[in-house]
C-alpha cells in the first residue's frame, strides 16, 4: 500500500527495490512512502547483511511485532543466492528451540523474496563485548546455552556454519537467541550451495576446514564447536582469536597460526576455562569436542567447580601439529637445526682437542721446569673448560714450587709433628726402618726438636708421644709425663695436671689412631677405616664434650696414614699410601685441593699455628713444608681458587 505522495509510475515492489538499493541512509526518507509490504507494516530497518535487509515490522493480521528479512533486490541476484536465501528460512523453520529464533512465514511478493521471524528486542553479544570482556562465569554460561541450542540443531541435521557474536541476540530478560542460518547446511545432505574454492562466512570465527574452502565432507558438528570456542575466546578477552588487517590475512592466521592463550591477554582467567576454549580452537576437528553437547557439559562442570574432562596440550604436541600443518617450513627448520647441531658438535670436538693439547703441553712444561709458560697454558685451558682434571693439574703446578724441603731422616719415617706457638720450632716423632719394611711401630721412637729456619736439631728424647707448649715439649714416656726444655735438653717431671691434657682424648669412643682437637677445643676430629667399603676411610667431626656427631664424609684415597686440622678448624688435611695430600673444607666436607707431595707413603701432617703452612713427612724420611697461601694465589691467577 502506497501513500498519496509516493513517486509516480512505481509499484510497491519497485519502490521497495529502489529503497533497498540506495542503502540504509537513503532509505529512511523513503520509508514513510512505503509503509506496508503485504501483511506487514514496515517500521524500521534493524540490520543489513550480505544477502538481505532486516526490518522491524508489525504483522497486521495478527497484530504482533516481527522481523522481516528481504533478499537484496536487483538483477545481479543469482539463482544460487535465491536458493541460499530460502535454505536459511527452511533451516530455521525446521528448528524448534527456545534459544533459536523462530520463523513464521516464507514467501515472495512482487518479485521480492522474504520471510518473517520472531523479533528479539535487546542487543547482541557483539555489542555487549565491545564495551569490555565478560566475567568468566557469565561468558561460560552464555556459551553453554548457545552450545545446547546448537546441539539441538545438530540432532535435527542442521549445521549453522556462521556462528559469531553478532548472530547471538540477548533479549531484555538476558535470554539468548541464535539467528542468521544463511550458511546453514544439512549434515547428511550431498548437495551444497557453496561454490568450490569460495570461502563463505566470517574469517574471524570460521574453522580451518571452512577457511580453506575444503569440500563438504570436512564439515561436521566440530566445525560449529570451533565457532563456539571463538565466541568464548572473544567474550573472555574482548577480541577474536584471529584478526588481521584484511580478511585474507585473517584466513592465513586461521590456517597456520595458533591462538594466543586467553590468559596471556586476561591473566585473571581460570586455567580450566582456557583449556576448554583452546580445545574448541584445535586446528584438527578430531581434537576438538566432538559435539556441542560435550562442550556444554564441560562448561557445566566448570560452572559447578567440578574437574573438567579437557586436558591441556603440551609443547611437543603443539610443535608436532605445527609441523604437520607447515611441512616445508618444518623441513627447513629441521635442516637448520641439524646443521646447527653438527656445527656445534664439530666446534665442541675441536675445543676438546685443543683442551687436551693444552693440558699435555702444560704437563710437559712442568716436567721441563718451564713454570711461567705452564701457567699461561693452564690459563688458556681454563678459558675453554674448567673441570676436575684441569684443577688437579693446576694445583699440582701451584703446589710444587710452594714446597720447602725441611730435612730428611736417614732410613727413618716421620710419625707426627708439633710446632711451637711462634712456628719457629718443630718437634718430630720418628722411627727407624730397615729398607722398605717398618719395624714394629713404637720401637726406637724418639722426638727431635728442630729450628725451622736454620734446620738445626736442638734436642732429642725417646718417647711415645709429644705435644708442644711454648718452647717446651710435653713428653709421654714410660707412663709418665715429662717436660723437655728445647734449649737446654733438660728433662723434668710434670704434675698430674699434665696428665689431664693427654687423658682428655678419652671420651672419643671411635677406634681411631688419629684424634685431633682444634685450638678452640670445641670439636674432635677422628678418622678410621670404613668397614663397609674396602679402601675408604671415614672422617668424623664430633662435639668434644658430648661426643655428638656433627658431620662425616668419606676419604677414598686408599689407606689413610695421617691427617691434621688447622688451628681455626676450617681446614683438614689428609694423606696416605697414594703419596697425595688432600685439603678439605670442614664446614661442608668438600675437597678443596689435592696434590702429589712425596715419592713415598705420607705418614705425618701438621699445620703451622697460624694455619697457613702445612708440614708433611713420608716413609722415605723426607719432611716438607707447604705454603698454602702461595698455592691459593697461584690458583687464583688461573681463575681456579678455592
Amino acid at each position: 500500500m502506497l501513500t498519496q505522495d509516493a513517486p509516480a509510475g512505481l509499484c510497491p515492489g519497485c519502490l521497495l527495490r529502489t529503497a533497498v538499493e540506495t542503502g540504509a541512509k537513503d532509505f529512511v526518507p523513503l520509508l514513510p512512502k512505503l509503509r506496508y509490504f503485504g501483511d506487514y507494516e514496515l517500521l524500521e530497518e534493524i540490520a543489513r547483511g550480505g544477502m538481505g535487509v532486516v526490518y522491524k515490522a508489525r504483522q497486521v493480521s495478527l497484530n504482533r511485532i516481527v522481523a522481516v528479512k528481504m533478499m537484496r533486490p536487483g538483477l545481479l541476484a543469482s539463482e544460487e543466492e535465491i536458493k541460499r536465501f530460502h535454505a536459511e528460512a527452511t533451516a530455521a523453520a525446521n528448528l524448534q528451540h527456545p534459544n533459536i529464533v523462530s520463523v513464521y512465514e516464507v514467501g515472495e511478493r512482487d518479485g521480492l523474496h522474504y520471510f518473517s521471524m520472531e523479533y528479539v528486542a535487546g542487543t547482541s553479544l557483539a555489542q555487549i563485548v565491545q564495551q569490555r570482556p565478560l566475567l568468566p562465569t557469565r561468558a561460560a554460561r552464555y556459551v553453554q546455552i548457545v552450545a545446547e541450542a546448537i546441539h539441538s540443531a545438530h540432532t535435527r541435521g542442521t549445521l549453522h556454519r556462521d556462528l559469531k557474536p553478532s548472530n547471538v541476540l540477548v533479549d531484555l530478560s538476558d535470554q539468548l537467541h541464535i539467528t542468521d542460518f544463511g550458511l546453514a547446511k544439512q549434515i547428511h545432505s550431498e548437495t551444497t550451495l557453496t561454490v568450490t574454492g569460495v570461502v563463505l562466512g566470517t574469517p574471524n570465527y570460521m574453522p580451518p576446514e571452512q577457511a580453506g574452502g575444503a569440500g563438504n565432507g570436512h564439515y561436521g558438528p566440530a566445525s560449529d564447536v570451533y565457532a563456539l570456542g571463538a565466541i568464548l575466546y572473544e567474550l573472555l578477552t574482548g577480541r577474536p582469536p584471529f584478526q588481521a588487517a584484511t580478511p585474507l590475512q585473517t584466513i592465513k592466521l586461521v590456517l597456520e597460526a595458533e591462538p594466543v592463550p586467553p590468559r596471556v591477554i586476561n591473566p585473571g582467567l581460570d586455567r580450566d576455562l582456557e583449556i576448554i576454549c583452546l580445545k574448541c580452537l584445535a586446528k584438527e576437528p578430531r581434537r576438538r569436542y566432538q559435539s556441542a553437547e560435550e562442550l556444554a557439559r564441560d562448561l557445566g562442570r566448570f560452572l559447578r567447580h567440578e574437574p573438567i574432562l579437557a586436558r591441556p596440550i603440551g609443547a611437543p604436541a603443539r610443535m608436532w601439529r605445527w609441523c604437520r600443518r607447515n611441512p616445508w617450513p618444518a623441513v627447513a627448520v629441521a635442516a637448520l637445526t641439524a646443521f646447527a647441531i653438527l656445527a656445534a658438535a664439530s666446534a665442541m670436538a675441536s675445543r676438546e682437542r685443543l683442551w687436551n693439547s693444552l693440558l699435555q703441553q702444560a704437563r710437559l712444561q712442568r716436567a721441563t721446569g718451564n713454570r711461567t709458560d705452564e701457567v699461561e697454558t693452564l690459563k688458556q685451558a681454563a678459558r675453554i673448560r674448567n673441570n676436575a682434571e684441569l684443577r688437579q693439574e693446576a694445583i699440582q703446578m701451584a703446589a710444587t714450587p710452594g714446597a720447602r724441603p725441611l730435612f730428611s731422616i736417614p732410613y727413618g719415617t716421620a710419625f707426627s709433628f708439633a710446632f711451637s706457638p711462634d712456628s719457629k720450632l718443630i718437634a718430630l716423632r720418628g722411627g727407624y726402618a730397615y729398607g722398605p719394611t717398618f719395624l714394629q711401630r713404637g720401637m726406637y721412637n724418639d722426638v727431635k726438636v728442630w729450628d725451622v729456619d736454620s734446620r738445626r736439631p736442638l734436642a732429642q728424647a725417646e718417647t711415645n708421644d709429644a705435644f708442644s707448649s711454648n718452647h717446651e715439649l710435653l713428653i709421654k714416656r714410660n707412663r709418665r709425663i715429662e717436660r723437655l726444655d728445647t734449649f737446654s735438653g733438660e728433662m723434668r717431671p710434670v704434675k698430674i695436671a699434665g696428665m689431664n691434657i693427654i687423658s682428655s682424648l678419652a671420651p672419643c669412643k671411635c677406634k681411631s689412631s688419629h684424634p685431633k682437637v682444634p685450638a678452640d677445643g670445641k670439636t674432635l676430629f677422628t678418622a678410621r677405616p670404613s668397614f663397609r667399603e674396602k679402601g675408604s676411610n671415614v672422617i668424623r667431626i664430633n662435639d668434644f664434650e658430648s661426643g655428638h656427631e656433627i658431620r662425616r664424609w668419606k676419604y677414598e684415597g686408599g689407606q689413610m696414614r695421617a691427617f691434621a686440622v688447622s688451628p681455626d678448624g676450617r681446614w683438614l688435611a689428609s694423606a696416605g699410601a697414594d703419596h697425595m695430600i688432600r685439603l678439605w673444607e670442614t664446614a661442608s666436607g668438600k675437597e678443596l685441593a689435592r696434590w702429589e707431595a712425596h715419592d713415598a707413603a705420607i705418614t705425618a701432617l701438621s699445620f703451622y699455628p697460624r694455619g697457613n703452612v702445612l708440614a708433611s713427612g713420608a716413609e722415605d724420611g723426607s719432611v716438607k713444608l707447604w705454603d698454602l697461601d702461595h698455592i691459593r694465589r697461584e690458583l687464583a691467577s688461573i681463575g681456579l681458587g678455592w
